[in-house]
């Protein structure tokens, strides 16, 4: 269990990705590839969940190592506004990768800027998970030599409603009248 007290960042040795990496360096020694797993940022022992309340805090990885920035409570009389001085101390730090580096890291930006909404826990861990997966995909990516190409996809200007319906438009004139059927007989009438 990590203790760190409020207003605290601490930064831990992470030795996965070198391992992974040193292991795939001989792949002819190797009778398949081995695939990579990790935990994520989760390594809660298993038991029993309690109901508690959260300390606002984030979490953040490198290639290298690990890093868990936290708050205060969220109890009153800090509520989750608690989140926003842990962003700051967050994104001081020199391995603070940039609002551009992930949407989990555009919504940490946007924490320290006051402009994205405080959250909650779920949000702080998602937010957290997606930076974590994405040093994962960037370093594995570099292992096996993978060039990553950023999407070159132009937004596509919303339709208007015309254009939207514009296969179904109405025809030109009114269509014939169908020709006249015959009465329907009651019930009454049939017998």
């Amino acid at each position: 269990m990590i203790k760190l007290k409020p207003g605290e960042v601490k930064e831990y040795a992470r030795s996965d990705l070198a391992l992974y990496e040193k292991l795939i360096s001989n792949p002819k020694g190797l009778l398949r590839t081995p695939m990579y797993g990790d935990y994520a940022l989760d390594t809660s022992p298993i038991q029993k969940p309690e109901r508690r309340t959260p300390s606002a805090h984030l979490r953040y990885s490198t290639a290298s190592s690990y890093a868990v920035a936290k708050g205060t409570t969220v109890k009153k009389p800090y509520g989750y506004e608690a989140i926003y001085p842990v962003a700051d101390l967050l994104t001081a730090q020199p391995y603070y990768a940039g609002s551009n580096y992930s949407e989990g890291d555009a919504y940490i930006s946007g924490l320290q800027t006051r402009t994205a909404s405080k959250g909650n826990a779920a949000k702080w861990r998602w937010a957290s998970t997606d930076h974590h997966l994405t040093v994962n995909e960037n370093a594995i990516a570099e292992m096996y030599g993978i060039v990553k190409v950023a999407p070159t996809v132009a937004p596509e200007p919303t339709p208007t409603q015309v254009e939207m319906f514009a296969d179904f438009d109405s025809p030109a004139i009114a269509p014939e009248p169908r020709l006249e059927r015959e009465p329907r007989l009651s019930n009454d009438e049939k017998e």
